[in-house]
């Protein structure tokens, strides 16, 4: 089903009605229940944690911070 979506997609790239193709990755082949099982390790709590939120007052805050700088930004992944 993905791929048959994929090959109309792209012919109609060729078509010039879209400006970009697509292509199959390592998930590409998976159906929803098989996505849903590798993808959704979110278990949500039956008991809430935490306390209530503590504003701190002598907090300095920049007013802009570039994560890229930091070195916390990773490339994008599964694309071509």
């Amino acid at each position: 089903k993905n791929m048959k979506i994929i090959e109309c997609h792209n012919l109609e790239y060729s078509q010039a009605k879209f400006s970009f193709t697509i292509a199959i990755n390592a998930f590409g082949d998976m159906n929803n229940e098989e996505t849903r099982h590798v993808m959704n390790g979110f278990l949500k709590r039956k008991h809430k944690t935490g306390g209530v939120f503590q504003q701190l007052l002598h907090l300095e805050v920049p007013e802009a911070v570039d994560w890229r700088q930091k070195g916390y930004v990773t490339p994008v992944k599964d694309q071509v």
